[in-house]
Order: C-alpha cells, then sequence, then structure tokens
C-alpha cells in the first residue's frame, strides 16, 4: 500500500494555540507545525487500521520526505548540504547541468527498474525471473521504461528539460551495469539470516512448492484434471 501527501493541506489554528504557534515567525511556523500534526495524525489512522485488522505484524512501514528540512524555519539537514528552496547551500553550484549529476540520474533510474524485477517475487525466491515470459505488460513496461529514461539524457532539448545532458557511450555502460547490481544484491540479501531482516522468516515462511500450488491459474488445474 502506498500513501502519498503530496502537499497536506494547510490549516488556521486558533490563535493562542502553542501547539501552532511561535511567536517568533507566528504565520509561518502554524502552518508547518499545521500540516506536521495533519501528516502525523493520518499516519495514526493508518497504523490504527492496521492493528485493528491484525495487520499490524506484518507490515514494514517505511515514511520518508521528498526533500530536505526547509531551511530558516527550523530546518536542519547536517551534515547533508542544502534543503528545500535551496540550490546546494554554500557549495553551489547543484543547477548546473553536468554529466557526473546525469549520470547519478541514470544510475539511479537504473537501479530502480533492475529491482522491479526483484519486486516481482514477495517470498525470498532466488529466482526472480521464474514466469516472466509470461507476463508481456510487465517486459513491455520494464523495456519502455529503459527507452525512456535514454530519451530524456539524449534527446536535444527534452534532457535539458530534465536537467540532463549528453553522456559517452561508456556512461550508459556504466549506469546500466550500476543497475544491473541490484540483481545480484538480491540474492546478498536472500542468503542472511532471517534473525538480521525484520519480517524475514515471515517473508520466506512460504516454499517454491506451496507458492506454485497458491499462484495456479484456473485453467493450469483443469490441464491437471484432464491428465488425471
Amino acid at each position: 500500500m502506498r500513501r502519498s501527501r503530496r502537499s497536506p493541506p494547510s490549516p488556521s489554528p486558533p490563535s493562542g494555540n502553542s501547539k501552532f504557534v511561535n511567536p517568533s515567525v507566528e504565520t509561518q511556523s502554524a502552518s508547518i507545525n499545521g500540516m506536521t500534526t495533519f501528516v502525523d495524525d493520518t499516519m495514526a489512522n493508518i497504523t490504527a487500521a492496521l492493528r485493528g485488522r491484525g495487520m499490524w505484524a506484518t507490515t514494514l512501514l517505511v515514511f520518508s520526505g521528498d526533500n530536505g528540512g526547509y531551511l530558516g524555519y527550523g530546518g536542519d539537514n547536517s551534515p547533508l548540504r542544502a534543503g528545500k528552496f535551496d540550490d546546494c547551500g554554500v557549495h553551489g553550484g547543484c543547477k548546473q547541468i553536468s554529466q557526473h549529476m546525469t549520470m547519478v540520474f541514470h544510475a539511479f533510474v537504473f537501479l530502480q527498474v533492475f529491482n522491479e524485477i526483484n519486486a516481482r517475487k514477495l517470498h525470498n525466491e532466488i529466482n526472480v525471473f521464474k514466469g516472466i515470459e509470461h507476463h508481456g505488460m510487465f517486459i513491455a513496461v520494464f523495456v519502455g521504461t529503459l527507452i525512456v529514461q535514454f530519451l530524456l539524457v539524449e534527446l536535444p532539448g527534452l534532457n535539458v528539460a530534465f536537467g540532463c545532458t549528453h553522456l559517452e557511450p561508456w556512461m550508459h555502460v556504466f549506469c546500466l551495469v550500476a543497475g544491473l547490481l541490484a540483481l545480484p544484491w538480491n540474492i546478498l540479501v536472500h542468503y542472511c539470516p532471517y534473525e538480521w531482516i525484520p519480517l524475514g522468516s515471515w517473508a520466506g515462511g512460504i516454499d517454491e512448492s506451496e507458492l506454485d500450488e497458491l499462484t495456479a491459474k484456473p485453467e493450469d488445474e483443469e490441464i491437471g484434471r484432464a491428465h488425471v
């Protein structure tokens, strides 16, 4: 399940409510604190619903933001530099289009794309390619994403709009290989003891024979009866 809050509503807290109001920067601080409280309440509702349905024990909750802290209003990203609405702090130059940052973006996307293959298997199976030939839509999306990513980097005009620039052939290969590393990394994680990974024993608690039975298609069952 994915719950996204691109921009929480900005409440208008009652005057004098110490939960929201900061006398030094009252208006802006009240808005930020109010939005934070809204997110907290939303997450409380989600966790309560999961607990009520008995799903909390087998749930891994990942909470992340889209950028650093709001500099100037209490945000502090130390030891990392920059933050929301900041180009790159005292270092500067982060908005300059460069092959370096294009490669970072390129490799990051490839890592996500190849990890989509890993994500096909949910119960710790080693062979993440098993059955992939039967999923044409997945293959189309996978190949299409690679093509679009290449165009974002190399198509003049479009690449500038996305903050990218032309890469040399070896740079594309380097980023592609970096993305491929997601596959052996998945195998390495597979052999980590369950005790090292939260919910590890639950995630790996179904063997492949059980999975084949659980995921059997109705037509497969009909074929099986015919053979009998």
